[in-house]
């Protein structure tokens, strides 16, 4: 299967708020955003609707970050994946960096920098749509 073509954005993250703040600031943007709120049910929607960018939580219960992480770069090889953490008992930077080291093409921490996130986004969809 091929990517969507129409500019598709999955959102996996356990915490709501930051899936709406995500699903909204995008939104407006004029991406098709699709949202989960866990890694299992982001697994499943990722295989289903090979979305051209993954953004992930790092640390959420049953399926992390992590696992999906390396499941889009190892079966999904055109995705763009962007991580994102707040850290907890490890700090974000750490989450992050092996984030970076299994593949993620960005990482950023929380609070968000929301006008990173929409240049980095805006790039990576032009490698889809140029």
């Amino acid at each position: 299967m091929e990517p969507s073509g129409i500019g598709t954005i999955l959102v996996v993250d356990d915490s709501r708020v930051m899936r709406e703040e995500l699903v909204s600031f995008l939104g407006g943007k004029g991406y098709r955003i699709l949202e989960a709120a866990d890694g299992e049910e982001g697994w499943r929607m990722m295989d289903e609707t090979l979305p051209d960018i993954l953004i992930t939580d790092l640390i959420m219960p049953g399926k992390d970050g992590i696992e999906l992480i390396r499941h889009a770069k190892r079966v999904h090889k055109h995705m763009k994946v962007i991580a994102i953490s707040g850290g907890g008992a490890i700090p974000a930077h750490r989450h992050l960096g092996m984030a970076r080291r299994l593949g993620a093409d960005y990482v950023m921490e929380k609070p968000l920098d929301w006008k990173a996130l929409e240049t980095t986004v805006s790039i990576y969809m032009l490698t889809y749509f140029v």
